[in-house]
């Protein structure tokens, strides 16, 4: 009996061990391996730097499916996508329903005598079907939604860019 005892508690221990390890950050490789580890972002959102066993491995957004970041008891994740000019980045998962919403990170843009740095949705049906949204794209998207729907009009002038996640996440729980 104490032996039987004595496996249980063992079997218990080995599987929380096994557990624990899912609260540190993780990456995806192409092979569907899981690595875990600690992860730090580049500021350039193409890259990041992994460590494991106390060696660094960069990693370029071609190279892996996703990453996972674990803070205040969460993770958050972020996958691989190639931007509308072709480029591979990684972005933060917001949403993935029927409509995939996907977060970069703030980008820098410079317009004439203007720079600035602003947010950038990726908004779509599918990962090929994307579409880089930012303040102005917003904007002009929901303008022709309006002469579309013009009974939609007055709510639609309502809505602002930065409902756009919470507008998403709705509409894929519908």
């Amino acid at each position: 009996m104490k032996n039987k005892i004595l496996l249980i508690s063992l079997l218990c221990s080995f599987s929380l061990a096994i557990f624990a390890q899912n609260n540190t950050d993780y990456i995806l490789t192409m092979n569907q391996d899981t690595l875990f580890g600690s992860i730090k972002n580049n500021l350039d959102w193409q890259s990041i730097t992994f460590v494991h066993n106390k060696k660094k491995i960069h990693f370029h957004a071609a190279t892996i499916q996703y990453f996972g970041i674990y803070r205040d008891g969460e993770y958050l994740r972020y996958k691989s996508i190639k931007d509308t000019d072709g480029s591979d980045l990684f972005v933060q998962i917001l949403s993935e329903g029927k409509i995939k919403l996907y977060k970069a990170a703030e980008q820098y843009h410079r317009f004439a005598k203007f720079s600035h740095f602003e947010e950038v949705y990726y908004v779509g049906p599918s990962d090929d079907q994307l579409v880089a949204m930012n303040k102005m794209a917003f904007a002009t998207f929901m303008k022709n939604v309006a002469k579309e729907f013009p009974d939609l009009a007055p709510e639609l002038k309502l809505l602002t860019f930065e409902e756009l996640p919470k507008l998403v996440v709705m509409y894929n729980e519908l």
